[in-house]
């Protein structure tokens, strides 16, 4: 697939581009195969040490965490708060790298740190900051290919890491990712360089271990540099019947709350349904549209081209036994 190729090294948002860890230089990626049991829909993420190119599950790019208050500025800058998400050859959905409090239900499953997926839902487990590596940049200088940087999730300090614990998935032997801030306190830092003979003064910040040390891989190829081509289009019929899926547990007691909830809505009781009181009313149920999937479902359900959806034409396509509705 597309993978971003630029002179000067500069990111910018929307590239195509890889993750390497700068400890075991494993590359990040997805197994669509490994589901992270749960309510949510996520894949696991890992790092492999074979020499991956640009392919589905080795690509990402970078969004604005929030895009109100973000500049006009398209350079990846430190400091930013950003997204990382998959790529449209891997999946028709959007999945965000995710990760969230160690909880009994929730941590990697080897070393125990916190879990690192790739998720649909997009809140705030999934936003990360960029940070700079001592003496590899400041804050809002632009971030290059190829330059140390951490990763640090914004929900709970912690930052993005790979060691050499082994994962084995379909794919083979590959390395667990997790996230861990490895961090040396300066005294022992000291104490350690004595022993070895070496001087070490006494700073304010502690050194980030090389298992929180990533690069963005931009591509060397020019030609490369294409724009991605027939992208994945999510269609409203795929989207009922994954919407279904999401709420078989439910049954038809979701569709009556669905219902409801709509029905408290759809002030002017006409029936209808804005893109973005869809959105909201779906969230209750932990089910998270993106823009493109609200415009798959408006080329179904829209019928007068208003714009607006008609709810009770989506509620009965949702439901396996339309007379059950009625």
């Amino acid at each position: 697939m597309p993978h971003t190729y630029r002179e000067d090294g500069t990111l910018e948002y929307h590239d195509s581009l890889i993750l390497q860890n700068c400890l075991t230089n494993g590359i990040l990626v997805v197994d669509m195969s490994d589901r992270v049991n749960g309510c949510d829909e996520a894949y696991m993420v890992t790092s492999t040490v074979q020499k991956l190119g640009a392919i589905a599950r080795s690509v990402y790019s970078i969004e604005r965490a929030n895009a109100q208050a973000a500049r006009q500025d398209p350079k990846v800058r430190y400091g930013d708060e950003v997204r990382i998400m998959s790529n449209s050859y891997i999946c028709s959905k959007e999945l965000y790298l995710h990760s969230c409090p160690i909880s009994p239900l929730a941590y990697a499953r080897f070393s125990r740190n916190q879990e690192v997926c790739l998720s649909t839902q997009r809140n705030y487990n999934t936003v990360w900051r960029i940070l700079p590596t001592p003496g590899n940049g400041y804050y809002n200088d632009v971030v290059k290919a190829g330059v140390p940087v951490i990763l640090e999730h914004c929900a709970t300090v912690q930052n993005l890491s790979n060691d050499h614990i082994t994962y084995r998935n379909d794919f083979g032997n590959e390395l667990e990712v997790s996230c861990k801030s490895f961090a040396t306190p300066k005294k022992t830092q000291i104490l350690e360089g004595e022993q070895k003979g070496i001087l070490t003064r006494e700073g304010t910040f502690k050194d980030i271990g090389t298992q929180n040390h990533w690069t963005f891989v931009l591509s060397s190829e020019p030609q490369m540099a294409a724009q991605e081509v027939n992208k994945l289009r999510y269609s409203g019929k795929k989207m009922v019947e994954d919407l279904r899926n999401a709420l078989t547990e439910y049954k038809l007691m979701a569709i009556s709350s669905l219902v409801k909830i709509f029905s408290k809505i759809d002030i002017n009781k006409d029936n209808k349904v804005s893109p973005m009181e869809l959105q909201s009313g779906l969230e209750q149920f932990n089910i998270f549209l993106n823009d493109d999937q609200v415009d798959a479902l408006l080329q179904d359900f829209d019928k007068d081209g208003s714009g607006n959806i008609d709810f009770y034409e989506f509620a009965r396509a949702l439901l396996v036994s339309p007379p059950f509705f009625i």
